[in-house]
This record gives C-alpha cells, sequence and structure tokens, in this order.
C-alpha cells in the first residue's frame, strides 16, 4: 500500500515518534511510506520519501494551527505536481483532519474535562497548554468521526475513546507501544557502583528514579518530592534509619523546569538528597542505577517510561495508569497505590527497609514487561495493514 503519515516532527527524544520510526522502518520493504512532517531525519531515503511541511513551532497551540493549514496546502500540491494517491492518510491523533488511520496516543476531551482542574502549570505555560488541548479537543469529534481506522497502546485509552466518542466503537484496535528488551536488559560493561558514585550516591542508598520528557506538574513530580520530604522528615524523628540512605534522580526537563524544581528542592530540604540530569540521550544508565521507579503521574494513556523501567528491572511506584494497569500486579513487580503524599510516603519508608523484596519485585517486573517488547509491536501493526488491505479490496 502507499501510505502517507502527518506527524509535526519525529526527534529521537519523543516515545511517539519513537514508535512511528520503528513502524516504518520494520514496513518500509512491505509499503510505501510518505512522511509529511516539519522535520525528518529519513533513516531509508530509498524506501521512505520526506516531504516537509512549514510551520510554526511554538507554542505548542499555534504549531497546531499553522500545521493544519500548511499540511493541507502542502499535501493538495504534492498530490497536484506528482499525481500520487495514497490508500491510507495515517495521522497522531487530530493533528490533521485528512486521517484515514489516526494512531491515538491521547485523548484531549477526557483529560480537560477529567484531569486539568488537578495539574498547576503557571502563568502563560498554563493558558498556552490549555489552548492546545482545547484546539485538539475541539477537532478531535471530527477527525475520529473521519477516520475508518483507529490504533491506540492501551485497554485504558480504548475504552475512554469509546466512552468519549461513541462513534470509535468499532474502528479501535490496541497495539502495546514498543520497547526493545534486548537494549534494556543489556549492561555489559556497567558499573552500578561506580555511576552511583559519579552522582554523589553510595552504594546501600536506596535511589528512587523519576523520568518525564516534561509536564512535571501532570507527571507528579511536587507529590514525589513533597512524599520524600515526609519520609526524611519521620526517619530523622524515629531514628531506625539514616535519612540520608534515601536518593531521588530526576531526568529529563527543560533548563527552565529545571531551575523551578531545583528550587522547590531547596525549600523542602531536599538540594543534598535529589539530582537533575535533565535530558538524556540514553535513559538506561540512570535507570540501572535505581532500585524503585517513582512515577505518581495523574493522566497516562500508555507510559512507555514505565515499560522501560520494569524491562530495566525496576520495580514500579505508581498511581492508576492507562497502560500501565495492562502489566503491573499490586505487590507483585511493584505498587498501584492512591495519588496522595501520604501514600507515597508510606511505600517509600517500606522501600527503604525492604531491599531484598524490591530486588525480587524487580525481577517479576522485567518478565511482565516482556508483553511490550518490539517485535509484538510490529507484528500488530503488520496484521492492522494486511487487515486494511482487505478493508480496501472489498471496497474497490
Amino acid at each position: 500500500m502507499r501510505i502517507a503519515i502527518f506527524d509535526y516532527q519525529m526527534p529521537p527524544n519523543n516515545a511517539i515518534s519513537q514508535c512511528i520510526q520503528r513502524l516504518i522502518l520494520a514496513q518500509c520493504e512491505e509499503h510505501e511510506f510518505t512522511v509529511f512532517a516539519i522535520a525528518y531525519d529519513n533513516p531509508r531515503p530509498d524506501r521512505i520519501q520526506f516531504v516537509r511541511v512549514p510551520a510554526i513551532q511554538w507554542p505548542l497551540f499555534v504549531l497546531f494551527l499553522t500545521y493544519h493549514i500548511m499540511a493541507c496546502l502542502v499535501y493538495g500540491w504534492y498530490r497536484l505536481r506528482t499525481g500520487h494517491k495514497f490508500d491510507v492518510i495515517q495521522s497522531v491523533e487530530s493533528n490533521t483532519l485528512m486521517g484515514t488511520l489516526i494512531y491515538s496516543q491521547f485523548c484531549h476531551r477526557a483529560y480537560l474535562d477529567h484531569h486539568w482542574a488537578a495539574t498547576r502549570p503557571t502563568g502563560l505555560r498554563r493558558w498556552a497548554r490549555w489552548l492546545d488541548h482545547q484546539l485538539h479537543a475541539l477537532i478531535e469529534p471530527f477527525a475520529y468521526n473521519k477516520a475508518k481506522w483507529i490504533v491506540v497502546p492501551s485497554h485504558g485509552l480504548a475504552k475512554e475513546l469509546q466512552e468519549t466518542y461513541p462513534q470509535t466503537a468499532d474502528k479501535v484496535r490496541i497495539i502495546t507501544n514498543p520497547i526493545s528488551m534486548a537494549d534494556m536488559l543489556s549492561r555489559d560493561g556497567y558499573d552500578q557502583v561506580a555511576q552511583r558514585r559519579k552522582w554523589g550516591f553510595e552504594a546501600d542508598d536506596l535511589v528512587m528514579v523519576f523520568a518525564a520528557l516534561g509536564h512535571f506538574e501532570r507527571k507528579g513530580l511536587p507529590l514525589l518530592l513533597q512524599a520524600m520530604q515526609q519520609v526524611k522528615q519521620q526517619a530523622k524523628q524515629q531514628q531506625t534509619i539514616p535519612s540520608s540512605a534515601l536518593k531521588l534522580i530526576v531526568v529529563g526537563g527543560s533548563e527552565k523546569t529545571l531551575i523551578a524544581y531545583q528550587q522547590m528542592s531547596e525549600t523542602l530540604g531536599l538540594m543534598d538528597d535529589v539530582v537533575f540530569v535533565g535530558m538524556q540521550p540514553d535513559i538506561r544508565p540512570f535507570l540501572w542505577m535505581g532500585d524503585l521507579f517513582v512515577f505518581p503521574s495523574l493522566y497516562e494513556t500508555f507510559s512507555m517510561v514505565c515499560y522501560e523501567a520494569a524491562a530495566a528491572g525496576l520495580p514500579l511506584l505508581v498511581s492508576s495508569l492507562y497502560g500501565v494497569e495492562d502489566m503491573l500486579k499490586n505487590g507483585y513487580n511493584g505498587w498501584n497505590i492512591a495519588r496522595t503524599v501520604d501514600a507515597y510516603a508510606e511505600k517509600i519508608a517500606y522501600s527503604l527497609t525492604h531491599r531484598q523484596e524490591l530486588r525480587q519485585m524487580g525481577q517479576r517486573a522485567i518478565a511482565s514487561a516482556q508483553s511490550a517488547d518490539v517485535h509484538h509491536f510490529i507484528e500488530g501493526w503488520r496484521h492492522q495493514y494486511q487487515s486494511i488491505a482487505q478493508d480496501l479490496s472489498r471496497t474497490h
């Protein structure tokens, strides 16, 4: 089939872009792909075409508007110039109204209705994000109504889409987002003790890991810092364990965001216990450094980083999250707890005195993450495209 892919751009540090890139690379020998994006580092120019879509990239709501307009114009000009027709137009969510196949990783209407009020970005950032979500939510019903096929990464998001937009009920298929188990488990030459010392940790510290590209408010970093402060205060009062043994490493975040959270850590008395490493090209060394992955996010539709942490051998401490709930067994490979400071503080304190149990849970987490290995993703999309080809053959 000839397939057009519409997405803003596909940077290597974006989880959704990684999914699309894996998909295209795995299927480009079987199908012809043309990518319409602002920028794209084409790994197979012999098999994949790239058509540039000029758009203003910041703020996000302006990106949404300008990409919508320019993608239509560029696509029309491409069709006129080449005469090419596409069997499938594949779009990420509601980023274009042309999609016949939507690859959805988020439901903006459901997020605004049920979760937005609990987030706390401030100032212009809050209004810019709100407007971006509103624009997506405005277009969503038209995009999902036009689409013939919809692919989502989790049962939770599938249910949410079907409840929010009943017209999607018979269109949705679940294909779990991919991780490479082999890459997450490959620790050749890795020295955990040396890496811990590099970042100021001791071998016997309990090192928690938190990772996110941004949106730290929604991802729950303020809640985690408050829980950490509570545990350390209780440890000092009870004198049962050294409060200095509890550490946190934060991976991700822009420079401006990190400054704000470094100030928060200082205010909470945690500056000696929290290390911010910023954006990293490879998250694995930081996961391998840890004992527990903590992610008190308010809303996720899959959370690939949780699967990566589990595949790296870390038990998960999370609240109820789509995608993760498909894999997490409470008390077996991690904990699914209430999204409160007290609940997180309780489990973090428990973890300080149950290290062997953490290690056992981490081994079980590795086995649980196998369901998201990349070969399942590739086969899922192969079957999806075969099904679409059959649908198209029946209509022609």
